[in-house]
C-alpha cells in the first residue's frame, strides 16, 4: 500500500500538510485482499492524481500561505490537476 500526500516546506523546514492511503485499482474487486489488509469494503478506487486533487481541493480551502506547488511524474501529468493548482493561484 502506498501513500499520495502533501507537504508544506519553507526555509526552517517541512511537514506533512495531508496524507491518504492509494488503493491500487487491482485491490478493488479482491475483497479476500481488501479484507486481510483491513480496507474497507465500501472504500472505492481512486487514481493518485485524483487523491492530490482533493487534497489540494482541502489545502486551498484551508488557506495555507503557498505559493507553488510540484508534482511528481504520475500526478504530473493530470491536467486536472494542473488546472486546479492554476486556477488557485499556484504555478
Amino acid at each position: 500500500m502506498t501513500t499520495v500526500f502533501s507537504a508544506c516546506v519553507t526555509a526552517h523546514g517541512r511537514a506533512r500538510a495531508d496524507v491518504d492511503v492509494y488503493m491500487p485499482g487491482r485491490w478493488s474487486d479482491d475483497l479476500l485482499r481488501r479484507r486481510a489488509a483491513g480496507i474497507p469494503d465500501d472504500l472505492e478506487f481512486v487514481t493518485k492524481p485524483q487523491l492530490a486533487t482533493n487534497q489540494l481541493g482541502r489545502l486551498t480551502a484551508a488557506g495555507p500561505p503557498a505559493r507553488w506547488v510540484a508534482f511528481d511524474e504520475v500526478c504530473g501529468r493530470s491536467e486536472k490537476l494542473r488546472k486546479t493548482a492554476a486556477k488557485a493561484g499556484l504555478s
